[in-house]
C-alpha cells in the first residue's frame, strides 16, 4: 500500500480493524499501463531532444 493511500484512509475516518487497505480505490491495470506508456514516451522524447542538442553543439 502506498503512503498516499494510507494517508487518504486516515482522512476519511477511522479504519476498520480488518484489512483497511482494501478500502482504498486502486487504479486498474489498463490505467497503470497507459501511465507507464506515457512516461516511457516522455522519457524517449527528452532523450531524443537532449541527443539532438548535443549533436548540434558538436557541429558548431
Amino acid at each position: 500500500m502506498h503512503l498516499a493511500e494510507t494517508l487518504a484512509l486516515g482522512l476519511n475516518g477511522p479504519a476498520p480493524a480488518d484489512h483497511p487497505e482494501k478500502l482504498a480505490p486502486r487504479p486498474s491495470v489498463r490505467d497503470t499501463r497507459l501511465t507507464a506508456a506515457a512516461a516511457l514516451a516522455t522519457a524517449l522524447a527528452a532523450a531524443t531532444a537532449g541527443t539532438h542538442a548535443v549533436i548540434r553543439r558538436l557541429r558548431l
